[in-house]
């Protein structure tokens, strides 16, 4: 592993609990808002039960994470895991493949919250005011991103009090209030619709590997990666059951339900709570893109640390000491990426690079546990190999569930990757 090639130290300024609510902001996104409908029509009141089932196999990747993760102190997150067990080329793979999958992220959850916004304020829809509003988000974010990285742990953690707490009470004052509650059908789901519904459930539950991205910035990411990860789960997995058993005793039609999180709020406290459910999607949403850019912009500075990249890009900003000039690649690259895509259209590759990174870096506590030159792991998983192998099905089976339109796009980034991987290597030779 090579040094720091930048001249100023970057801070490390994320403590235990900024790290938790990292990983709870990136995990809770937009796909909540439309979750509890499309479990409850594909498994009716054992749609609980499923996000339980699915917490539980995230678990399983999410140990192994947490054991890899805890051997590294630089930025880098699944990309430096790859690299350090299967070699440069690989580990550049993975993690060109993960960064565009979050820049297309960003993309995707910024266009919603575009909608949003009109919604609540109907005198800014149109093409102009979508691209004002997408402008200020970017330049919002990237200016806290840039000003310090405890400046955008501070956004980070006020925006995931604000979320948690609202679907907290949300969660408490519906099950307080609403006493109904649907028989259990006679039949249980079926095999094919269980396994759909486990298939959204799982991808809920992701996301936590962003921000070991910001090892490098975080205080003691060998101490704290565990216990932030295991925490987190337990805080989403928490705060989506109490969802779902509202959504579910609430919402009567909840299978044809398109917004089940407003509906539900209208019967809990009328029509302002449509307004305030509205709001508070903006502030999921906010929360999400402010915790996963942290991630997005330092997977750059991780390139170019590690010489996959040009050196300008692990330029640390001698007052901020933040990687000023990654982020600002990163800013200008998903406002582009937000302006000229869709809602639909830029998540066609989040998805399946996901458990692309997920298999990799299971498969890398293998091999790490076998060499003597990588920092021990701070925490041992139990069982760690049978675990990395079981992990690395579950995510492949999940691989196999993606539409060819979209492997198929997954090989054309992969292939762009190495080019641009093999294009770097030559110019550094001819330097």
């Amino acid at each position: 592993m090579s040094s720091p090639s930048n001249q100023y130290d970057i801070l490390r300024g994320i403590g235990r609990w900024d790290l938790v609510a990292l990983m709870v902001n990136i995990t809770i996104g937009s796909g909540i808002l439309g979750l509890p409908a499309k479990l409850f029509a594909l498994t009716g009141v054992y749609s609980v039960f499923a996000l339980v089932l699915c917490a539980a196999l995230v678990a399983i990747i999410a140990v192994c994470f947490a054991e890899v993760g805890s051997r590294f102190t630089h930025t880098g997150g699944p990309y430096l895991f790859t690299r350090t067990a299967f070699g440069a080329t690989p580990g550049f793979i993975v993690g060109w493949l993960y960064w565009v999958s979050r820049v297309l992220t960003f993309a995707t959850i910024c266009n919603l919250l575009v909608v949003y916004v009109a919604r609540m304020v109907p005198a800014l829809q149109g093409p102009g005011a979508r691209v004002a509003i997408i402008s200020l988000v970017v330049l919002a974010i990237g200016l806290v991103n840039l000003l310090g990285i405890r400046q955008a742990t501070i956004v980070s953690n006020g925006l995931t009090v604000l979320k948690v707490s609202l679907l907290l009470v949300f969660g408490v004052v519906g099950i307080l209030t609403v006493r109904a509650w649907p028989s259990a059908p006679a039949a249980v789901p079926t095999t094919g619709d269980f396994s759909d519904a486990m298939l959204l459930g799982i991808f809920a539950f992701v996301g936590f590997e962003a921000a070991l991205v910001a090892a490098g910035e975080t205080r003691n990411p060998r101490r704290d990666v565990p216990f932030s990860v295991a925490m987190s789960l337990l805080i989403v997995l928490l705060l989506y059951a109490g969802v779902q058993i509202v959504c579910i005793a609430a919402v009567p039609s909840l299978a044809q339900s398109t917004a089940p999180f407003a509906d539900a709020a209208v019967v809990l406290w009328g029509p302002v709570g449509e307004q305030v459910i509205t709001l508070g999607a903006v502030v999921i949403m906010l929360g999400s893109l402010n915790s996963g850019f942290l991630a997005t912009s330092r997977l750059p500075f991780a390139f170019a640390e590690q010489g996959d990249m040009p050196g300008v890009l692990a330029r640390v900003h001698a007052k901020f000491r933040t990687p000023h000039v990654a982020i600002l690649l990163s800013a200008v690259l998903v406002w582009l990426a937000t302006v000229a895509s869709s809602f639909l259209s830029a998540i066609t590759l989040a998805t399946s690079t996901r458990m692309v990174v997920y298999i990799a870096g299971c498969l890398a506590l293998i091999a790490l546990r076998r060499r003597a030159d990588v920092q021990p792991a701070g925490f041992v998983a139990p069982l760690g190999p049978a675990i990395a192998v079981l992990s690395s099905v579950l995510a492949f089976a999940l691989l196999a569930n993606a539409s060819s339109r979209e492997l198929v796009q997954l090989a054309i980034a992969a292939v762009v990757g190495a080019v641009i991987l093999v294009g770097v290597r030559a110019l550094s030779k001819r330097q």
